[in-house]
């Protein structure tokens, strides 16, 4: 049997990590793309 509250539990978690993930490759991003314009400006 499955609990549907374990089963939204885990949902939650994921859907959190999920969320860290995109913000932490959005900030990476954002890194690359700074030093690629201040290497550009030299």
């Amino acid at each position: 049997m499955i609990y549907t509250g374990d089963t939204e539990k885990y949902n939650e978690i994921v859907n959190y990590r999920t969320l860290l993930e995109i913000l932490l490759i959005r900030a990476i991003q954002d890194k690359i793309n700074r030093e690629k314009k201040f290497k550009g400006l030299r």
